[in-house]
């Protein structure tokens, strides 16, 4: 689903819009939602720490698929009302128009970034000029160069352990109002959240049919 949803989006399709709503990802999120275990607690923390103001210096989330990080980001922006959401796609679009035009991008005292695949020189060297007085806060396959050219702190948010997946389809599960899936849930879960969400889903439409 989630490599779905970010074609989708990449192509500006209409249909992107529905996915997210069969993804859940337009539902409000709150960084109480989140699942923390030891793979993901100093994201956590530093999300945290960037919610209630006590962290400025930029912070890139890396890591797999599927552990949250769109989670966290979406958390982030319920928790500042001074900050901007925007995907990968979106920055681009505004750093294209900004340069074409010799500006800056106007921005908030958050700026947020989901889904970062790509970063090149001139971006970088855009948002070094547009980024004082900004956080920014991003994932996505380029936040290693990102950071690089940046600064701040990187941090890899790894995969949920078996106690973690299981909380996380409860969850999804009681979200669903499902009855009790234990006679159907597989021994092992997948490790990507994403899947583990399509498959609570997929067994309460079962039930429900």
């Amino acid at each position: 689903m989630d490599e779905e949803l970010r074609a989708l989006e990449r192509a500006g399709d209409p249909r992107a819009g529905r996915a997210r709503l069969r993804a859940g990802l337009d539902a409000r999120a709150s960084l109480e939602d989140f699942i923390q275990a030891q793979s993901n607690a100093l994201a956590a923390e530093l999300i945290g720490s960037v919610a209630t103001r006590r962290h400025a210096a930029h912070v890139f989330l890396d890591g797999p698929t599927g552990t949250g990080k769109t989670l966290l980001l979406r958390a982030l922006s319920v928790a500042r009302a001074d900050s901007f959401l925007w995907t990968g796609v979106d920055l681009h679009e505004r750093a294209a128009a900004a340069l074409e035009w010799g500006e800056l991008l106007d921005l908030p005292r958050l700026l947020i970034v989901d889904d970062l695949t790509r970063f090149e020189p001139p971006l970088g060297v855009l948002l070094r000029r547009s980024l004082h007085g900004t956080t920014l806060v991003a994932a996505g396959s380029a936040v290693t160069h990102a950071c690089a050219a940046l600064g701040g702190r990187l941090v890899v948010v790894g995969p949920l352990e078996d106690p973690g997946r299981r909380e996380l389809f409860a969850r999804t599960q009681r979200r669903l109002g499902a009855g009790d899936p234990q006679g159907e849930l597989p021994s092992v879960l997948p490790r990507s959240g994403f899947e583990i969400e399509g498959l609570a889903r997929n067994l309460a439409l079962r039930a429900a049919t």
